[in-house]
């Protein structure tokens, strides 16, 4: 039996997580942290390799991610 297009059956949507405790956030948070220490007191690092290692600790944390965030939690 086909599926009727008056009755589609319900996807199931994720709940979503507060911003705050979510590991993107918190992966930018720390980020930006260690982009702000190298650039004002240790310029140990080249900012364009903390960039790049930031850029691919984002995508890595997207891709392990499943629960979608939201700024409200709702």
């Amino acid at each position: 039996m086909s599926p009727s297009v008056l009755d589609p059956d319900p996807v199931s949507v994720p709940e979503t997580r507060p911003l705050l405790k979510t590991k993107t956030f918190w992966v930018n948070v720390l980020g930006a942290a260690v982009q702000l220490t190298n650039s004002g007191y240790l310029n140990a690092i080249d900012p364009m390799y903390l960039t790049a290692l930031q850029a691919a600790l984002n995508i890595a944390v997207r891709l392990s991610t499943r629960t979608p965030s939201s700024i409200t939690g709702a």
